[in-house]
């Protein structure tokens, strides 16, 4: 499981770290990206050359 989020994301943040917490515990392979300074839909504001424009390929 793939978590990507913005570090200033009021909805999602904090869900996305337990969640992914409690996958480790449990032996289920997952990874948390937090992008910096970005909220909910991050994308809208997404400049290219940044995490926040190329999180796309972290999943391929």
């Amino acid at each position: 499981m793939l978590f990507i989020h913005g570090d200033a994301d009021g909805w999602a943040a904090m869900n996305s770290v337990k969640c992914w917490e409690q996958l480790r515990r449990m032996g289920i392979q997952s990874d948390l990206h937090t992008l910096v300074g970005r909220g909910h839909c991050f994308q809208r504001a997404a400049a290219p050359g940044t995490g926040s424009y190329t999180w796309m390929g972290r999943i391929w």
